[in-house]
């Protein structure tokens, strides 16, 4: 099997935008049940999505999923990665 065949495979795999926004509506709905709201926000510096979790009478984030401590873990990992590969090149 081909790589380029391999790939397009697996991106069919993947859900498309409606399914995601779907889905997204759907944990939304079930968070508000708990007094809570929901806030996705995309991480670029670290190429991840990260979750707030708000309550909804105080409007405060009591919790982040993944926690920012991960998401610079993360950023810290891919300009290490990126220095090495500046440096290979």
């Amino acid at each position: 099997m081909s790589v380029k065949r391999n790939i397009e495979e697996k991106k069919a795999e993947l859900p498309d935008e409606k399914q995601i926004k779907s889905v997204l509506e759907q944990a939304e709905k079930m968070a508000s049940i708990f007094d809570r709201n929901l806030k996705f926000l995309y991480r670029k510096e670290a190429d991840v999505y990260q979750v707030e979790v708000i309550d909804a009478s105080k409007n405060e984030v009591i919790r982040k999923i993944p926690p920012d401590e991960m998401i610079r873990f993360i950023e810290h990992i891919n300009e290490m990665l990126g220095a090495l590969f500046d440096m290979n090149a």
